[in-house]
């Protein structure tokens, strides 16, 4: 029998609220998935992507994130970007 873990994973992202934090890949499937959660739940919430169009992001994640375009071989602007964040998720 699988156990049912919904309500740990909605007190660890309920845990997050008011957070800045920083999601790699947040415009994937499983990282917009995360960061529209820790929005919902009140988390400051900046994304990354490679692409240059965002057109397939949720509404949500769209109008309340942050949205930065980043090539992760460029240390200068990945090190911009985590500064000032609490929470780095990859």
């Amino acid at each position: 029998m699988i156990p049912d873990i919904s309500q740990e994973y909605s007190k660890i992202i309920a845990s997050y609220s008011g957070r800045r934090i920083l999601v790699l890949g947040g415009t994937g499937f499983i990282g917009s998935t995360i960061a529209r959660r820790l929005i919902e739940a009140g988390a400051k919430v900046t994304v990354t992507t490679t692409d240059q169009h965002s057109g397939h992001l949720s509404e949500i994640l769209a109008r309340n994130a942050r949205i930065e375009q980043l090539d992760v071989r460029d240390y200068d602007h990945l090190c911009r970007l985590v500064t000032n964040q609490e929470v780095l998720l990859n």
